[in-house]
């Protein structure tokens, strides 16, 4: 064996398996879930339900119905997902109550201005 043929097979490829193997990346069924700060891998979720995360550390898997918090292990960052479906229910929860508690002081309004006619009526 010469040189050239040591040093190749010793040689290490430093690069990230995302650089290395771009193919097999989208090919995989599941979408990494990255650290928003240091790009680590904190899990994968499911491409086709979205609701589904395994989580790296342990190889736990979760079915989330609103939003998870994880902490890296990596840099310390306390990252959340969260469920598209609960986002929106989130946003049309906040519009609801803005428009019930619109329609509480108009009906409390209401009240009011019939409490005084019949004061005055008396």
């Amino acid at each position: 064996m010469n040189e050239e043929e040591r040093r190749k097979k010793n040689f290490r490829d430093n690069r990230s398996p995302d650089q290395r193997f771009p193919q097999l990346i989208e090919q995989c069924k599941d979408i990494p879930w990255k650290c928003s700060a240091c790009d680590f891998i904190l899990g994968w979720v499911d491409k086709e339900t979205k609701s589904k995360v395994r989580i790296k550390t342990k190889d736990h898997w979760l079915e989330i119905q609103g939003s998870i918090l994880h902490v890296c292990r990596r840099c310390g960052k306390l990252n959340e997902l969260m469920d598209s479906n609960f986002s929106e229910f989130l946003l049309y929860k906040e519009e609801f109550l803005k428009w019930l508690l619109k329609k509480k002081q108009e009906a409390e309004k209401s009240r009011e201005i019939k409490k005084k006619e019949i004061k005055n009526v008396k």
